[in-house]
């Protein structure tokens, strides 16, 4: 056996050091590392003793340890990024900071900056977190791989965001009460407060901010014109704050000589809701600032005011074998303010007595059916004296006027107007009846009161008209006060009454927008028991 059989032979088993100083170990660069599982040496390239575990070598030292960072919040929505500062031990040159979110993803810090052995600065960019995803654990790889972590520190908050546009946010009119509100919503579900920032602009000019709602209450202060208030709000949700910048116009008050509404709908969009006098500005007042009496919000939401067909400077014009022996009487100065139809108080009164069938009244307005497109058209009749005949009711009902409207492609001058004539009656009936005296509950009645209606809505190059239905309603009629009238009207529990549709009676239908219109007032009466009934005109808009 030779010496180096004799060494290579030589094992060792359970040895035991007794000395003092250590036990010296192969030492060599990282380079002249070997490859058995097992294997313990001192890397002189990294200064620490390591070991083989089969698969790599892993250093034997104290790894780092995390005790704090800062900040714990991260706005995933703020468009930069985020400084974070860790504290802790054995923090080594070249160690990287990690984070990792709740399903394990791991996400690498954009720069990492070792302050010191207990002081580390890292940053990342702050849309590199998801709110879904939190909280987010932060981990330290030193150089030598050893890893330190500290489990749940960042969670993602963001700040609040507006879901109301910059900008102009509503317009108030002078004493007219504000109803306006913004909102923002927060992705954490935080509650959002708000506040007025940089100023007391909404206070100085009469209106308070609810700071739980948004709400934008308070009367709107006098003005000489039209002004425009500037203002910034801010959203708060978990000190997370967003301003953003709106403004309210303060109107000179609307309805007035100088300042006249377009239509009582936007009037009462505008926070007008008493009844009363306003001034209007339209094609039914004759393109002149007029006082009409205004009712807000009557049946199906639609609000009306008073106009009279005397201001489009057209005369009445009678038609049929009996017109010798009707009269119409036009009011030349009709009073569009009051609020009660009387024989003295109305636009027009139609009178007619031993007419025999066959008599209307032509009254023009100059204007077309697109003219009442997206509008409603409505007549009231005041009947104090029944017509004679006791056709179309029997017993002491007499005879009944009516309105309707008559239309044509032209003008039709002081002609008479319409093409509907089943049984030779185009001296009497309308293509299109809007109301009849008498009906509902006073067809049998004098001094009855009747209201009706027809809407009209664009289609296309044409326009559709409805009326007796449950929104628009039938004929109302009371033998009471006007005041009740409306009432009866408003009630949409009542349909009030609704004729047979028929040529002239027909609920619903489509008419060339470009056509004319013109009112037709019929009537007759077939002996000396005149009939006589009084009206006025109402416009509705919602």
């Amino acid at each position: 056996m030779t010496k180096a059989r004799d060494i290579a032979d030589f094992k060792f088993e359970n040895i035991t050091d007794t000395g003092t100083e250590g036990t010296r170990v192969a030492t060599g660069t990282t380079a002249q590392r070997g490859s058995t599982a097992g294997q313990l040496r001192f890397n002189s390239t990294t200064g620490l003793a390591e070991y083989y575990d089969g698969s790599q070598f892993k250093s034997i030292d104290t790894p780092p340890v995390i005790s704090s960072i800062t900040p714990t919040e991260v706005d995933s929505a703020s468009g930069s990024s985020t400084s974070f500062t860790i504290t802790g031990t054995n923090f080594q040159s070249g160690a990287v900071i990690k984070f990792i979110d709740n399903s394990g993803t791991v996400i690498t810090a954009d720069t990492t900056t070792v302050n010191s052995s207990t002081s580390i600065t890292a940053t990342k960019t702050d849309s590199s977190f998801s709110n879904a995803n939190e909280p987010y654990d932060v981990k330290i790889e030193n150089s030598n791989g050893l890893t330190g972590e500290l489990a749940d520190q960042i969670n993602v908050d963001t700040a609040p965001t507006w879901n109301t546009a910059s900008g102009n946010i509503g317009t108030v009119y002078e004493a007219q009460n504000a109803n306006i509100t913004v909102s923002a919503t927060d992705a954490e579900g935080d509650t959002v407060s708000y506040s007025e920032t940089g100023g007391t602009v909404l206070a100085t000019n009469g209106f308070s901010l609810n700071s739980s709602t948004g709400a934008i209450t308070g009367t709107a202060p006098a003005v000489s014109g039209d002004t425009t208030i500037n203002f910034n709000l801010r959203a708060t949700a978990n000190s997370k704050n967003t301003d953003r910048a709106f403004n309210i116009i303060i109107g000179e008050e609307l309805g007035t000589a100088t300042n006249p509404a377009t239509s009582s709908a936007q009037l009462y969009n505008a926070g007008y809701t008493t009844d009363g006098n306003y001034y209007y500005n339209n094609d039914f007042t004759a393109s002149t600032t007029r006082q009409c009496y205004t009712r807000f919000n009557t049946r199906d939401g639609v609000h009306w005011h008073r106009w009279s067909p005397y201001h489009m400077g057209y005369a009445t014009t009678l038609h049929g074998g009996g017109a010798g022996n009707t009269q119409i009487y036009n009011t030349s100065s009709p009073d569009l303010t009051s609020t009660t139809l009387s024989s003295s108080v109305r636009d027009f009164t139609y009178h007619t007595y031993s007419s025999g069938q066959g008599v209307s009244s032509i009254w023009r307005v100059g204007l077309r059916i697109s003219s009442l497109n997206g509008l409603y058209l409505g007549a009231e009749l005041f009947e104090d004296a029944h017509g004679d005949s006791t056709e179309y009711g029997g017993g002491t009902a007499g005879n009944k006027g009516g309105i309707g409207i008559d239309y044509q492609s032209t003008d039709g001058g002081t002609g008479n107007w319409g093409a509907y004539s089943p049984n030779g009656d185009a001296n009497y009936q309308p293509e299109l009846s809007i109301v009849q005296t008498g009906w509902d509950t006073t067809r049998d009645n004098n001094n009855a009161r009747n209201f009706g209606a027809t809407k009209f809505t664009q289609d296309g190059t044409d326009t559709d008209f409805i009326r007796h239905n449950t929104a628009v309603g039938g004929i109302f009629g009371v033998t009471t006060n006007e005041s009740d009238l409306w009432s009866r009207y408003s009630d949409t529990n009542n349909s009030g009454y609704v004729p047979t549709s028929n040529s002239y009676h027909t609920h619903s239908g489509t008419i060339t927008s470009n056509d004319y219109f013109a009112l037709r007032v019929k009537g007759w009466s077939d002996n000396a028991q005149g009939l006589r009934f009084h009206g006025i005109f109402w416009i509705g808009s919602k």
